[in-house]
């Protein structure tokens, strides 16, 4: 099946805690299905403008709870998609935690990949996916992990990786992000080998008809 064959953009989402591997393995597939012109959604890319707040309270702000997300625009973003239209993708400056005033044009041709903590949250969302994947993993593991991504990426000192864990990341991965498990279609376990993840989840796409 190519691109040009799908009457409309087939929808995946990859949901997960946090540094469960979602991005990682949404960046695979797409290298694997590049013929099929795939784009990756990002639900980062959709938090809730801060530059109003100031930088304390910024600091204090949880990016773990679904209304840290624009969601409106966000489910209205997946619906175009998912119809064949364009959208213009919103871009965020992590380090200032707002929204700029330039964006980024998605034109949908072939498979669409929404990967995210709550890409499973939403039942609008949820609906118009072909295929549904939760990737679990153990905390002790997700939070080595965050430890050294925060570290490298973000210049957060280990006291606030483990503040922001132990009170935002853990409580609403608990509330939110692993009863949304519930909706997969496609469980992985994110300690496993990148590849064979991207094995996994191809592997479910061909069963179902997507590729």
């Amino acid at each position: 099946m190519t691109a040009d064959s799908l009457p409309n953009p087939p929808l995946i989402a990859i949901a997960g805690p946090s540094c469960s591997g979602k991005t990682e393995l949404a960046r695979a597939l797409a290298q694997e299905l590049h013929a099929l012109h795939p784009l990756v959604l990002p639900l980062d890319a959709y938090y809730n403008d801060l530059s109003n707040l100031s930088e304390a309270d910024r600091l204090q702000h949880n990016f773990d709870s679904p209304d840290s997300l624009d969601a409106r625009l966000l489910l209205d973003h997946v619906g175009l998609l998912a119809s064949g239209l364009s959208v213009e993708r919103p871009v965020y400056d992590y380090a200032f935690q707002r929204r700029l005033a330039k964006t980024i044009l998605l034109e949908p041709s072939g498979p669409v990949i929404i990967e995210g903590l709550f890409a499973l949250h939403w039942e609008e969302l949820r609906r118009l996916c072909a295929l549904r994947v939760f990737i679990d993993i153990d905390d002790t593991a997700a939070f080595a992990r965050r430890l050294g991504r925060d570290k490298l990426h973000r210049g957060a000192s280990e006291v606030f990786t483990l503040w922001q864990w132990e009170h935002h990341v853990l409580p609403m991965a608990r509330q939110f992000i692993q009863p949304s498990k519930s909706f997969a279609d496609l469980i992985l376990n994110g300690e496993d080998d990148p590849a064979y993840l991207v094995h996994q989840t191809l592997d479910a796409m061909r069963s179902r008809r997507i590729i």
